[in-house]
């Protein structure tokens, strides 16, 4: 697959499913991060987060639906994480999502065999 690298402002949005208090899919706050090192965002264990990240501020962003979209057509049960850079470089641009991470990630997992199905 080839795709477009889009050398731009960066961010992250998580999409929360339906729950009882909310019966549909919802976004919290988009944050952006900045400082990038070659176009990319440095690691955490190399930049810690709260130095090259920040809340976009509703005004500088068109509320965009697709994030809850992309959650409703994965059907995920529980929170994801959808990285995504602006289509050009200025504020209130839209943003392309580019990389969709399913959470909660643990180092520490472990299969339930009484919990995987069988067929």
């Amino acid at each position: 697959m080839i795709e477009e690298f889009l050398a731009s402002k960066e961010a992250t949005v998580a999409v929360m499913p339906p729950a009882k208090e909310r019966n549909v899919y919802w976004t919290l706050a988009i944050v952006t991060r900045f400082n990038h090192m070659d176009g990319v965002a440095p690691w955490n264990d190399v930049v810690p987060l709260t130095a090259n990240s920040r809340v976009v501020l509703e005004r500088e962003y068109r509320r965009d639906a697709s994030y809850e979209k992309a959650a409703r057509v994965l059907e995920v049960m529980a929170l994801i994480r959808i990285y995504i850079r602006r289509f050009r470089g200025g504020d209130g641009e839209i943003f392309a999502s580019f990389d969709v991470h399913m959470k909660p990630v643990s180092r520490d997992f472990e299969v339930r065999e009484d919990l995987v199905p069988t067929s």
